[in-house]
């Protein structure tokens, strides 16, 4: 029987639900690391004021930050995760008093809270030298408002490193729905959902139009790996919080139909295992 209609917020919290069991293969965690590595070479860490991460997930860029400059962070600088999903920020509460239990002190630091990154307003003018946001402003609803609360809140010469979806071939699998169900709206590609970032030069514009400087841009590649194809299948779908608005109207027969295809599908492009679906990311940094 098709699934009853739902708050579109129960999508977001199936996927806090998955998302310790998602997160270490999933593109956003190699795109972190990179973010972080680069903003750091532009504006070291070591001389941040104030560090705000705006779409935290579950803490992969500050774990990175925490871990790799622990030593070298000013005493007096602030260090904030935010997330607007709140089930988001309690996985950064759990692992902040985790990481502490294990004697990292400078988790002590870390402020997770639950905040819009289109309304900082809780932030005064020039509070942070470091803005960073790992696949967050091309899902907003409005990023121009988002990147104009960004520059607000960074003091002159701050940096803003963010990373942005440019091509995954784990949404071009998502047709497989239309094809078991075609009857159904398309389901969304790259391009679709966030039409004004699917070109990295289209990231430097929005930089430079919320009036960031020295803006620079580079594309790389990130991966969604999998052991297994059936892992592949437990978790592609998972991956993806607003494929719910799909499988609500679907059987569970054809929801399984659709996984299968997909398989059929990663399987025809990469016919061995263990392997990775293949996407590029843009990264943009500019100054304030």
């Amino acid at each position: 029987m098709p699934h009853g209609s739902r708050d579109p917020s129960q999508y977001w919290s199936n996927f806090v639900k998955n998302y310790t069991r998602l997160v270490a293969n999933g593109p956003s965690h190699g795109a972190a690391i990179h973010l972080a590595d680069a903003v750091n070479d532009v504006l070291p860490f070591s001389k941040a004021s104030g560090i705000l991460e705006v779409g935290c997930g579950g803490g992969q860029l500050i774990t990175d930050i925490l871990e790799k400059h622990a030593t070298a962070l000013p005493e007096n600088s602030r260090i904030i995760a935010s997330d607007f999903v709140e089930g988001m920020v309690n996985i950064v509460v759990d692992l902040k008093q985790t990481r502490i239990g294990q004697g990292d002190a400078v988790w002590n630091r870390l402020e997770p809270i639950v905040i819009d990154a289109m309304d900082l307003s809780r932030f005064d003018d020039g509070s942070f030298s470091h803005v960073l946001a790992g696949l967050v402003y091309g899902n907003l609803p409005d990023s121009a408002m988002g990147l104009k609360e960004a520059h607000r809140v960074l003091e002159d010469g701050g940096v803003i490193g963010l990373t942005s979806i440019l091509s995954a071939e784990w949404m071009e699998l998502l047709s497989a729905i239309n094809e078991i169900r075609p009857d159904l709206p398309p389901t969304p590609k790259v391009k679709t959902i966030a039409p004004t970032w699917c070109e990295a030069q289209q990231a430097r514009g929005h930089l430079e139009n919320a009036g960031f400087r020295d803006v620079s841009v580079h594309e790389f590649p990130v991966v969604w790996k999998f052991d297994t194809y059936e892992k592949a299948r437990a978790d592609l779908f998972d991956a993806l919080p607003f494929v719910g608005t799909w499988f609500e109207k679907m059987t569970e027969e054809e929801i399984e139909k659709t996984k299968d295809r997909a398989v059929e599908r990663i399987k025809e492009m990469y016919p061995t295992e263990p392997n990775a679906l293949r996407g590029t990311a843009v990264l943009a940094i500019g100054r304030k």
